[in-house]
């Protein structure tokens, strides 16, 4: 496979070469001040477990291109996505939370996509408050109204298992709404606080 990085292009045949790569890149990172925002293989976009998805398709993999990102960059990504995140999922909860109220059966699809789709923005707060630092707001913020949050989504897994579909609508409605309207004002100040 070839790997490229920045203006670097190597080789890597065997699983010690790509272990001797992983060795460079980091080295070079370190250097240069940069991170690995992703890893775009065979055209597929990687955004974790780097290593593992090289050493487990080796032989099969024709081209990785390295992504970096210097950490201002990369923390104005993941602002940027979160946002955009939320943005989309607003209107899509408060649907979901009517279709529950109507007992439509699709909402119990679209809770799962919910559900994923927190998940997702718990860990991209996660990684967003590894990486940035710094007085003013900052994503630990928007990590710590996520964390406040999991006795509400104990509920909403109980309501869930219950098939409480009044419950979950309501959870939905006052509490999974308003935060994430919370979210995205925090994500806005972010990006403000960015002079973005």
């Amino acid at each position: 496979m070839q790997v490229l990085m920045l203006d670097d292009r190597y080789e890597v045949r065997t699983e010690d070469a790509l272990s001797e790569l992983f060795e460079i890149l980091d080295r070079k990172m370190k250097e240069a001040d940069l991170l690995i925002s992703h890893m775009t293989v065979d055209g597929v976009e990687i955004y974790d477990d780097h290593y593992d998805v090289l050493a487990s398709k080796l032989n099969s993999i024709k081209e990785v291109i390295v992504e970096v990102r210097t950490r201002g960059q990369l923390i104005e990504d993941m602002i940027h996505s979160s946002e955009e995140y939320i943005q989309r999922a607003l209107p899509e909860v408060k649907d979901l939370a009517d279709a529950f109220y109507r007992n439509d059966m699709a909402g119990w699809a679209k809770l799962e996509q919910l559900f994923e789709g927190m998940q997702w923005l718990t860990q991209l707060s996660e990684a967003l408050r590894e990486v940035s630092s710094g007085g003013g707001p900052t994503s630990g913020d928007m990590h710590q109204l996520l964390s406040d949050f999991q006795p509400q989504w104990k509920e909403m897994v109980e309501a869930v298992e219950q098939g409480d579909k009044a419950l979950v609508g309501d959870l939905l409605t006052y509490e999974v709404v308003p935060l994430l309207e919370r979210l995205l004002i925090q994500a806005k100040t972010l990006k403000t606080s960015r002079g973005n």
